[in-house]
């Protein structure tokens, strides 16, 4: 199970938020979308607008440990991150993502899901049938899993004569 985290950059009280933007999309793991797990984080509009309502400029120095969010969804494609909450996560999360992934007959699914923290309730926003998985393998936080080992050994387990 991943968290996705809107892309951000974490001060170092050393470095501006431009020069922390830089490293982030320098990184061995950031790359052009489907290149690498995670892909760089375009200065745009919308980054500018976000940077302006927490009332931040590109050459402004944060603090250590102080976080500064550049966008407000959470796409991996416009550098989201993921924090890895497989041990964590409520288990009404992992109820109704099975739940979902069964009605409509998907054996292997993507599910992404809201969390309301405060009722305890969780919302699918959509099942897809051809997720991606790198996220998984190598999240910014948390521990790395084996995501595609666990789909073969499923596949292979689950059919007669396979296993």
């Amino acid at each position: 199970m991943m968290e996705r985290i809107p892309a951000h950059v974490i001060g170092n009280g050393q470095d501006t938020i431009r020069a922390l933007i830089a490293a982030f999309n320098n990184s061995p793991l950031v790359g052009k979308k489907y290149e690498k797990p995670l892909c760089k984080i375009q200065i745009n509009g919308e980054v500018k607008r976000n940077l302006k309502k927490q009332g931040r400029l590109f050459g402004d120095i944060p603090t250590d440990g102080d976080w500064v969010y550049l966008r407000q969804n959470a796409n991996i494609s416009t550098g989201g991150t993921g924090r890895d909450v497989t041990d964590n996560v409520d288990q009404a999360v992992k109820q109704v993502a099975v739940a979902a992934a069964k009605a409509v007959g998907m054996e292997i699914t993507g599910v992404d899901v809201i969390f309301d923290e405060v009722h305890k309730k969780a919302y699918v926003l959509e099942l897809n049938d051809c997720p991606g998985i790198d996220i998984h393998h190598y999240p910014v936080m948390g521990q790395g899993r084996d995501v595609a080992g666990e789909i073969v050994d499923y596949l292979f387990s689950s059919r007669p004569g396979c296993g």
